[in-house]
Protein backbone atom coordinates (compact mmCIF):
# COMPACT_ATOMS: atom_id res chain seq x y z
CA UNK A 1 0.00 0.00 0.00
CA UNK A 2 2.77 2.55 1.00
CA UNK A 3 4.49 1.77 -2.58
CA UNK A 4 1.47 2.32 -4.53
CA UNK A 5 0.66 5.92 -2.70
CA UNK A 6 4.02 6.73 -3.12
CA UNK A 7 3.85 5.93 -7.39
CA UNK A 8 0.28 8.06 -7.25
CA UNK A 9 2.26 10.78 -5.31
CA UNK A 10 5.04 10.79 -7.84
CA UNK A 11 2.45 10.40 -10.61
CA UNK A 12 1.05 13.78 -9.58
CA UNK A 13 4.43 15.80 -9.48
CA UNK A 14 5.11 14.55 -12.58
CA UNK A 15 1.98 16.69 -14.13
CA UNK A 16 3.08 19.58 -12.09
CA UNK A 17 6.29 19.00 -13.71
CA UNK A 18 8.50 19.69 -10.97
CA UNK A 19 11.83 18.40 -10.10
CA UNK A 20 11.61 18.29 -6.18
CA UNK A 21 13.94 15.56 -4.90
CA UNK A 22 11.40 12.83 -3.46
CA UNK A 23 11.97 10.36 -0.92
CA UNK A 24 11.05 6.66 -2.32
CA UNK A 25 9.85 3.81 -0.73
CA UNK A 26 11.81 1.00 0.41
CA UNK A 27 10.77 -0.89 -3.14
CA UNK A 28 12.68 -0.37 -6.16
CA UNK A 29 9.53 0.18 -8.14
CA UNK A 30 9.19 3.37 -6.55
CA UNK A 31 12.58 4.57 -7.23
CA UNK A 32 11.96 3.90 -10.81
CA UNK A 33 8.99 5.64 -10.83
CA UNK A 34 10.79 8.80 -9.89
CA UNK A 35 13.25 8.48 -12.16
CA UNK A 36 11.10 7.85 -15.27
CA UNK A 37 9.54 11.49 -14.20
CA UNK A 38 13.25 13.64 -14.00
CA UNK A 39 13.91 13.90 -17.92
CA UNK A 40 10.37 16.03 -17.88
CA UNK A 41 11.25 18.57 -15.69
CA UNK A 42 14.69 19.05 -16.76
CA UNK A 43 14.51 23.11 -16.75
CA UNK A 44 12.66 23.24 -13.35
CA UNK A 45 13.29 22.95 -9.81
CA UNK A 46 16.58 21.00 -9.17
CA UNK A 47 17.52 19.70 -6.09
CA UNK A 48 21.07 18.88 -4.54
CA UNK A 49 21.79 17.16 -1.30
CA UNK A 50 25.09 17.83 0.63
CA UNK A 51 26.31 15.39 3.13
CA UNK A 52 27.80 17.32 5.87
CA UNK A 53 31.18 15.47 6.94
CA UNK A 54 30.02 13.58 10.48
CA UNK A 55 31.54 10.81 13.16
CA UNK A 56 31.90 7.35 11.80
CA UNK A 57 29.14 6.08 13.14
CA UNK A 58 26.69 7.49 11.04
CA UNK A 59 28.05 5.76 8.08
CA UNK A 60 26.29 2.69 9.59
CA UNK A 61 22.76 4.71 9.03
CA UNK A 62 23.36 7.13 5.62
CA UNK A 63 25.43 5.73 2.96
CA UNK A 64 25.74 6.88 -1.02
CA UNK A 65 24.30 4.45 -3.63
CA UNK A 66 25.35 6.45 -6.65
CA UNK A 67 25.87 10.44 -7.09
CA UNK A 68 22.06 10.77 -7.11
CA UNK A 69 20.89 8.09 -5.00
CA UNK A 70 21.26 8.10 -1.03
CA UNK A 71 19.93 4.87 1.34
CA UNK A 72 19.20 5.24 5.21
CA UNK A 73 19.01 2.18 7.03
CA UNK A 74 17.53 1.77 10.39
CA UNK A 75 18.17 -1.30 12.11
CA UNK A 76 16.20 -2.26 14.95
CA UNK A 77 14.82 -4.99 17.45
CA UNK A 78 11.45 -6.22 17.42
CA UNK A 79 9.19 -9.16 18.67
CA UNK A 80 7.75 -11.89 16.14
CA UNK A 81 3.94 -11.05 16.93
CA UNK A 82 3.55 -14.84 15.99
CA UNK A 83 6.10 -16.49 17.47
CA UNK A 84 6.89 -14.32 20.16
CA UNK A 85 10.62 -14.36 19.73
CA UNK A 86 13.34 -11.39 19.36
CA UNK A 87 14.18 -10.39 15.44
CA UNK A 88 15.73 -8.11 13.68
CA UNK A 89 14.45 -5.56 11.57
CA UNK A 90 16.12 -3.85 8.63
CA UNK A 91 14.32 -0.92 7.20
CA UNK A 92 15.91 0.70 4.17
CA UNK A 93 14.77 4.04 2.78
CA UNK A 94 16.33 5.36 -1.03
CA UNK A 95 15.68 9.18 -1.73
CA UNK A 96 16.85 10.89 -4.80
CA UNK A 97 17.95 14.27 -6.07
CA UNK A 98 19.44 15.46 -9.23
CA UNK A 99 23.16 15.43 -7.59
CA UNK A 100 24.56 14.76 -3.99
CA UNK A 101 27.43 16.20 -2.69
CA UNK A 102 29.29 13.94 -0.17
CA UNK A 103 31.22 14.54 2.54
CA UNK A 104 34.91 15.19 0.94
CA UNK A 105 33.11 17.89 -1.56
CA UNK A 106 34.80 21.29 -1.32
CA UNK A 107 33.40 25.03 -1.36
CA UNK A 108 34.36 25.29 -4.78
CA UNK A 109 33.16 22.11 -6.09
CA UNK A 110 29.69 23.14 -4.83
CA UNK A 111 29.59 26.22 -6.27
CA UNK A 112 30.56 24.88 -9.83
CA UNK A 113 27.66 21.99 -8.84
CA UNK A 114 25.10 24.42 -7.74
CA UNK A 115 25.63 27.69 -8.60
CA UNK A 116 27.88 29.11 -11.30
CA UNK A 117 25.47 27.75 -13.98
CA UNK A 118 22.63 30.01 -12.90
CA UNK A 119 25.08 33.00 -12.44
CA UNK A 120 25.71 33.19 -16.23
CA UNK A 121 21.54 32.71 -16.55
CA UNK A 122 21.92 36.25 -14.95
CA UNK A 123 23.51 37.83 -17.91
CA UNK A 124 20.72 36.08 -20.17
CA UNK A 125 18.49 38.03 -18.19
CA UNK A 126 17.24 34.95 -16.15
CA UNK A 127 16.45 35.27 -12.76
CA UNK A 128 17.18 32.34 -10.22
CA UNK A 129 17.08 31.48 -6.80
CA UNK A 130 18.96 29.26 -5.26
CA UNK A 131 17.63 28.08 -1.56
CA UNK A 132 19.53 26.31 1.50
CA UNK A 133 17.50 24.31 3.37
CA UNK A 134 17.79 21.88 6.74
CA UNK A 135 18.00 21.50 10.68
CA UNK A 136 20.25 23.54 12.77
CA UNK A 137 23.69 23.22 12.66
CA UNK A 138 23.08 21.73 9.29
CA UNK A 139 25.76 23.74 7.29
CA UNK A 140 23.70 26.15 5.51
CA UNK A 141 25.28 29.30 6.44
CA UNK A 142 28.75 27.97 5.89
CA UNK A 143 27.72 26.47 2.32
CA UNK A 144 25.55 29.41 1.20
CA UNK A 145 28.95 32.21 3.04
CA UNK A 146 31.66 30.16 4.03
CA UNK A 147 33.79 31.01 7.52
CA UNK A 148 33.04 34.48 8.46
CA UNK A 149 35.43 37.04 9.54
CA UNK A 150 35.40 37.57 13.30
CA UNK A 151 35.84 41.41 12.71
CA UNK A 152 34.12 43.42 10.03
CA UNK A 153 36.32 46.01 9.39
CA UNK A 154 34.53 49.33 8.31
CA UNK A 155 31.26 50.62 7.46
CA UNK A 156 30.80 50.43 3.70
CA UNK A 157 27.25 50.45 3.92
CA UNK A 158 27.17 53.89 5.41
CA UNK A 159 29.68 54.89 2.75
CA UNK A 160 27.57 53.57 0.19
CA UNK A 161 24.51 55.08 1.29
CA UNK A 162 26.14 58.68 0.79
CA UNK A 163 28.12 57.73 -2.51
CA UNK A 164 26.05 59.15 -5.75
CA UNK A 165 24.63 57.12 -7.59
CA UNK A 166 26.28 55.02 -10.48
CA UNK A 167 29.38 56.79 -8.93
CA UNK A 168 32.10 53.76 -10.30
CA UNK A 169 35.19 55.11 -8.03
CA UNK A 170 35.13 51.77 -6.05
CA UNK A 171 34.79 51.93 -2.10
CA UNK A 172 37.44 49.26 -1.08
CA UNK A 173 40.59 48.64 -3.38
CA UNK A 174 39.97 46.20 -5.95
CA UNK A 175 43.14 46.62 -7.61
CA UNK A 176 44.10 42.98 -7.58
CA UNK A 177 42.02 39.85 -8.42
CA UNK A 178 40.14 38.68 -5.37
CA UNK A 179 41.48 35.52 -4.30
CA UNK A 180 39.02 33.39 -3.13
CA UNK A 181 39.65 31.20 0.33
CA UNK A 182 38.67 27.99 0.29
CA UNK A 183 36.17 27.76 2.93
CA UNK A 184 34.18 30.60 0.94
CA UNK A 185 30.62 29.66 0.52
CA UNK A 186 28.27 30.22 -2.87
CA UNK A 187 27.59 34.01 -2.42
CA UNK A 188 31.40 35.19 -2.60
CA UNK A 189 31.78 33.26 -5.33
CA UNK A 190 29.22 34.40 -6.94
CA UNK A 191 30.19 37.75 -6.46
CA UNK A 192 33.27 37.11 -8.16
CA UNK A 193 31.83 35.38 -10.85
CA UNK A 194 29.57 38.13 -11.64
CA UNK A 195 32.16 41.04 -11.93
CA UNK A 196 34.17 38.50 -14.31
CA UNK A 197 31.30 38.15 -16.30
CA UNK A 198 30.67 41.72 -16.93
CA UNK A 199 33.78 43.09 -17.36
CA UNK A 200 33.54 40.81 -20.34
CA UNK A 201 30.68 42.08 -21.12
CA UNK A 202 31.82 45.92 -21.12
CA UNK A 203 34.52 45.16 -22.90
CA UNK A 204 32.60 43.39 -25.81
CA UNK A 205 29.76 46.29 -25.72
CA UNK A 206 30.60 49.83 -25.32
CA UNK A 207 26.85 51.25 -26.08
CA UNK A 208 25.16 49.69 -23.27
CA UNK A 209 26.17 50.68 -19.35
CA UNK A 210 26.23 47.73 -16.95
CA UNK A 211 26.01 47.95 -13.02
CA UNK A 212 25.14 45.22 -10.06
CA UNK A 213 23.72 46.33 -6.91
CA UNK A 214 22.72 44.26 -4.01
CA UNK A 215 20.27 44.09 -1.15
CA UNK A 216 19.95 42.12 2.14
CA UNK A 217 16.78 41.29 3.73
CA UNK A 218 15.96 39.42 6.66
CA UNK A 219 12.87 37.57 7.51
CA UNK A 220 12.12 36.93 11.29
CA UNK A 221 9.18 36.28 13.16
CA UNK A 222 7.23 36.45 9.79
CA UNK A 223 8.36 40.39 9.61
CA UNK A 224 10.89 41.45 6.82
CA UNK A 225 13.87 43.75 8.01
CA UNK A 226 16.35 45.11 5.99
CA UNK A 227 19.99 44.18 7.45
CA UNK A 228 21.63 47.18 5.67
CA UNK A 229 19.60 49.64 7.30
CA UNK A 230 19.62 49.88 11.38
CA UNK A 231 18.57 52.54 13.07
CA UNK A 232 20.45 54.98 14.86
CA UNK A 233 20.30 54.74 18.62
CA UNK A 234 18.75 57.34 21.04
CA UNK A 235 20.81 59.10 23.70
CA UNK A 236 17.47 59.21 25.70
CA UNK A 237 16.59 55.73 25.82
CA UNK A 238 20.19 54.62 26.73
CA UNK A 239 19.55 53.54 30.15
CA UNK A 240 16.80 50.66 28.10
CA UNK A 241 18.98 49.64 25.91
CA UNK A 242 22.01 49.07 27.78
CA UNK A 243 19.85 46.57 29.74
CA UNK A 244 18.97 44.64 26.05
CA UNK A 245 20.58 41.75 25.02
CA UNK A 246 22.48 42.13 21.60
CA UNK A 247 19.38 40.11 19.70
CA UNK A 248 16.76 42.66 21.39
CA UNK A 249 19.11 45.22 20.95
CA UNK A 250 19.41 44.45 16.88
CA UNK A 251 15.42 44.34 16.54
CA UNK A 252 14.80 47.60 18.43
CA UNK A 253 16.87 49.19 15.43
CA UNK A 254 15.26 47.80 12.76
CA UNK A 255 11.90 48.65 11.22
CA UNK A 256 9.47 46.61 10.01
CA UNK A 257 8.97 46.58 6.08
CA UNK A 258 6.24 45.42 3.70
CA UNK A 259 5.34 43.98 0.50
CA UNK A 260 3.19 45.42 -2.20
CA UNK A 261 2.29 44.87 -5.23
CA UNK A 262 3.79 47.14 -8.37
CA UNK A 263 3.20 46.32 -12.32
CA UNK A 264 1.99 42.46 -11.19
CA UNK A 265 4.79 42.14 -9.20
CA UNK A 266 5.69 41.84 -5.24
CA UNK A 267 7.99 44.11 -4.04
CA UNK A 268 9.38 45.36 -0.80
CA UNK A 269 9.10 48.69 -0.32
CA UNK A 270 11.96 50.72 1.55
CA UNK A 271 14.26 48.00 0.37
CA UNK A 272 17.64 49.19 0.14
CA UNK A 273 19.58 48.82 -3.16
CA UNK A 274 23.57 49.46 -3.03
CA UNK A 275 25.19 49.72 -6.29
CA UNK A 276 28.83 48.43 -6.36
CA UNK A 277 31.79 48.22 -8.09
CA UNK A 278 33.33 45.45 -7.18
CA UNK A 279 32.91 41.82 -5.96
CA UNK A 280 35.01 43.09 -2.68
CA UNK A 281 32.52 45.82 -1.94
CA UNK A 282 29.77 43.00 -2.19
CA UNK A 283 31.19 40.19 -0.12
CA UNK A 284 32.12 42.87 2.30
CA UNK A 285 28.63 44.10 2.34
CA UNK A 286 27.27 40.45 3.06
CA UNK A 287 29.76 40.20 5.87
CA UNK A 288 27.86 43.35 7.24
CA UNK A 289 24.68 42.68 6.56
CA UNK A 290 25.13 38.94 8.40
CA UNK A 291 26.42 40.23 11.14
CA UNK A 292 22.68 42.35 11.76
CA UNK A 293 20.93 38.78 11.32
CA UNK A 294 18.66 37.56 14.15
CA UNK A 295 21.42 34.59 16.06
CA UNK A 296 20.36 32.52 19.29
CA UNK A 297 22.28 29.32 21.14
CA UNK A 298 21.14 25.93 20.36
CA UNK A 299 22.41 23.03 21.69
CA UNK A 300 24.49 21.90 18.32
CA UNK A 301 25.01 25.87 17.63
CA UNK A 302 26.60 28.88 19.37
CA UNK A 303 25.23 31.46 16.87
CA UNK A 304 22.88 29.46 14.94
CA UNK A 305 20.80 31.78 12.78
CA UNK A 306 17.44 32.31 13.90
CA UNK A 307 15.96 33.97 10.49
CA UNK A 308 15.96 33.85 7.14
CA UNK A 309 18.38 35.85 4.98
CA UNK A 310 17.69 36.48 1.01
CA UNK A 311 21.01 38.27 -0.23
CA UNK A 312 20.12 39.72 -3.93
CA UNK A 313 22.50 40.18 -6.76
CA UNK A 314 21.01 42.57 -9.38
CA UNK A 315 22.34 43.01 -12.86
CA UNK A 316 20.88 46.63 -14.51
CA UNK A 317 21.38 47.09 -18.35
CA UNK A 318 20.49 50.21 -20.07
CA UNK A 319 21.71 52.58 -22.62
CA UNK A 320 20.44 55.82 -20.26
CA UNK A 321 21.96 55.43 -16.92
CA UNK A 322 18.71 57.77 -16.15
CA UNK A 323 16.48 54.72 -16.59
CA UNK A 324 18.41 52.13 -14.78
CA UNK A 325 15.16 50.77 -13.48
CA UNK A 326 13.77 49.28 -16.55
CA UNK A 327 12.09 45.51 -16.89
CA UNK A 328 16.35 44.72 -18.49
CA UNK A 329 17.12 44.11 -15.05
CA UNK A 330 17.81 40.47 -13.93
CA UNK A 331 18.43 38.98 -9.98
CA UNK A 332 20.35 36.14 -8.89
CA UNK A 333 19.02 35.25 -5.65
CA UNK A 334 20.54 33.56 -3.01
CA UNK A 335 18.97 32.26 0.32
CA UNK A 336 19.83 30.80 3.39
CA UNK A 337 17.58 29.45 6.26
Amino acid sequence: QQASEQQADNASAAKRKLDFASPAAPKSQSSQAFSSMAPQCANSVKVFLRVKPTKAASAQVVSLVDNQTILFSNTKQSVDPITQQQITVNDSYNFKFDHILDQATVQSDVFEKCASSYVEQLFEGTSSLIFAYGVTNAGKTYTMIGKQPDQVQGDLVSKLKSKKKFDSKPLVDASQPISLDSQDGIIPRAMVKAFEMLDQLRSKNSNNEYHIDVSYLELYNEQIYDLFNLLPTIEEDREKLEKMTRAELLLARKQVLKVHEESGKNVVRGLRRLNITNAAEGIQLLYEGNKNRQVGETSLNRDSSRSHGIFTIRLLSNQNASAMDSDNNSDAMSQDE
